[in-house]
């Protein structure tokens, strides 16, 4: 008996030390996964995956929970990226599935707010804004406060550079929250912080000084919310502060508060630690410690290499690295590195989403207010032609006035009729020359508003796409799309590349071909040989329709069973003619009465009789064809 109570009590010890362990791991990473930013989460993604993998594969877990977590950390991941399209789409389509679990609904509903502001669609993100914020006004702590870390609207305006604007957002924002007891202190210093940020970016570093001080009364208070955060938040306050230093030349006393931020962010913002490091290399050199500067560098380029990304903080690490190179008078190795931040800097993808941040603070539901809009454009260019046409019969009228006066003058003066022939001749110049800008600017206008319609139809084509799961629908739906992002490069190339003799065949059909890749994303091998060719404007549509066209019938029909799809696309003269020849390596189609009722074989009969091509179908299937025209 005593020896089986033995036995029971080592088989006990034996579960609660695996178990429990288990336990322990599980609800640290899970605690992690909800709880850490976002640059703490990207630096220890594959970490964090390896063990969630981990702990899914042990026996007793619930795989709800393992799910949840799962889905919670990819999406994390792809808004610290950056990726807000890919986030819509992913989080869109379970985030209804978590409706019930409160907690885990607000950080979707936040994160695809902050998405859809990044993409352009304002009403959506007001949408999923107003969720958000009523989900955390019912949420009252044990301490008696709501999370109410909702968007701030100056952010959008800073990452645009109206500094301005950012400014009063951020001002405005604060004087809504500071006399709220129930916000936590950390939010009202987060705001405060940005106020200070934005006025070190207007040169203003006095007022930025006193805002960062007043940002370090709310993170240096014992509550809760900021003393967990105490050693980060203050290490926060003096990197800013060293950069408030650097710019007035005090290298030395930057260096002591930048050293602050390095060891406060280390755990809690990989990435800002790491920027840090980067700004202390450069102090180094600037305060003449090149050695020092030289040791940080290579432990900085050591640790990047273990990182899945660093392009994330990449143009930080090449700047300390001119610098230093640039010190130790390596000036070749410096130039190199100097073109290379160059090309970086002018690559990066992320800057060319922030181009138009400005307008997503200010602009209207395009899709909702679509009729209003071309009812207005409509008005305003019949109120441009009741003003041109009003200024030609003004014109006409005084000419024939001047015309008349001339004749009688004619008669009394004949030294008189040169000065009037002169001045007639200079007025209708200038009146030439007005109405000449007036229509190019009309047209400028017009082709704009037209191609952000375009944008706009072709928005709602993959929004209705999203929203169906109709197959034939969706490939009428990809056709559309496809179909106007032709169009829309020719608006593109003629009227914001300035393709004033024409359009480069290369640079467009190329463009096309990506364009089309992006919408059906299948595995298809391209091989475009186009020559540099000059085609006329009036050429361009037809072209990239009929490109477009035979792509898309060989996608839908050519590929079937094919394993390495493969299409050639070429482009060149011969005898003074231009040769268009597209093929495929598929199994071909001769049935016309496609899904769209052979819409694409008519579009591309018609296109050819447009251009006056000669077509010729090279084999029987119709996938290998050759148009010739001038």
């Amino acid at each position: 008996m005593l020896k089986l109570i033995y036995t029971s009590i080592l088989m006990m010890v034996v579960t609660t030390c695996v178990f429990g362990q288990n336990l322990i791991s599980t609800t640290t990473v899970f605690k992690i996964i909800k709880e850490k930013d976002l640059n703490y989460l990207l630096s220890k993604e594959w970490e964090l995956k390896i063990t969630l993998d981990s702990i899914a594969s042990s026996a007793g877990k619930a795989k709800d929970s393992i799910t949840i977590y799962g889905h919670l950390l990819d999406s994390k991941i792809l808004l610290a990226k950056e990726e807000y399209s890919q986030y819509i789409d992913v989080v869109e389509d379970f985030v209804e599935d978590y409706k019930s679990q409160v907690w885990l609904y607000r950080e979707y509903s936040k994160g695809l707010a902050l998405s859809y502001y990044n993409v352009n669609l304002f009403d959506e993100a007001n949408k999923w804004n107003e969720i958000y914020r009523d989900l955390n006004e019912g949420v009252v702590n044990s301490d008696g406060k709501i999370h109410l870390d909702y968007i701030q609207p100056g952010l959008y305006y800073y990452r645009s550079g109206n500094y301005e604007k950012a400014l009063k957002a951020f001002q405005k924002n604060f004087a809504e929250v500071e006399n709220d007891d129930r916000i936590y202190n950390h939010y009202k210093g987060n705001i405060l912080n940005n106020i200070a940020i934005t006025f070190t970016s207007l040169g203003e570093l006095d007022s930025a000084e006193y805002y960062l001080e007043k940002s370090r009364y709310y993170w240096s208070r014992e509550t809760p919310d900021v003393k967990v955060d105490s050693v980060y938040l203050m290490g926060l306050l003096d990197g800013n502060l060293a950069t408030l230093e650097k710019l007035r030349g005090n290298y030395r006393k930057a260096k002591e508060l930048i050293l602050n931020d390095v060891n406060g962010s280390r755990e809690k913002d990989y990435w800002n630690h790491l920027h840090s490091r980067c700004q202390l290399i450069d102090l180094h050199v600037k305060l003449g410690e090149y050695q020092e500067a030289r040791t940080q560098f290579n432990l900085l380029a050591a640790e990047l290499d273990s990182i899945e990304e660093p392009e994330i903080l990449y143009t930080y690490f090449l700047e300390a690295k001119y610098e230093v190179l640039k010190a130790e008078k390596k000036y070749q190795e410096a130039l190199k590195v100097h073109e290379e931040y160059y090309d970086l800097k002018l690559s990066d993808k992320r800057g060319k989403e922030n181009e138009k941040r400005e307008q997503i603070a200010v602009l209207f539901d395009l899709v909702s207010k679509e009729n209003k809009l071309k009812e207005q454009e409509i008005q305003i260019l019949e109120q441009e032609e009741v003003k041109a046409n009003n200024k030609r019969l003004i014109g006409w009228v005084v000419s024939f006035i001047v015309i008349g006066v001339l004749l009688i003058v004619l008669l009394v003066l004949i030294t008189q009729l040169k000065n009037r022939k002169i001045a007639n001749a200079v007025e209708r110049q200038l009146s030439s020359k007005r109405q000449i800008e007036l229509k190019d600017l009309m047209m400028r206008e017009m082709h704009h508003r037209i191609k952000n319609n375009l944008q706009t139809v072709s928005g709602l084509f993959r929004m209705q796409m999203r929203n169906t799961t109709n197959t034939e629908a969706i490939g009428h739906l990809k056709n559309g799309v496809a179909r106007v992002n032709t169009i829309t490069e020719i608006h593109n190339l003629v009227f914001e590349d300035g393709y004033d003799d024409g359009v480069n065949a290369k640079s467009y059909l190329n463009k096309i071909v990506s364009r089309i890749q992006e919408v059906y994303s299948e595995n298809i091998k391209f091989n475009c040989s186009i020559e540099e060719v000059m085609l006329d404007h009036d050429k361009t549509v037809p072209v990239g329709l009929i490109l477009n066209e035979l792509i898309t019938n060989s996608v839908k029909y050519a590929f079937k069973g094919e394993d390495y799809p493969s299409i050639d696309v070429k482009l060149y003269q011969k005898n003074g003619k231009i040769v268009l020849y597209y093929a495929d390596n598929g199994k071909g189609y001769t049935d016309t009465k496609s899904i769209d009722g052979g819409l694409g074989l008519t579009l591309i009969e018609i296109m050819a009789k447009q251009l006056k091509a000669e077509v010729n179908y090279l084999v029987p299937g119709r996938n290998k064809v050759e148009f010739i025209f001038e």
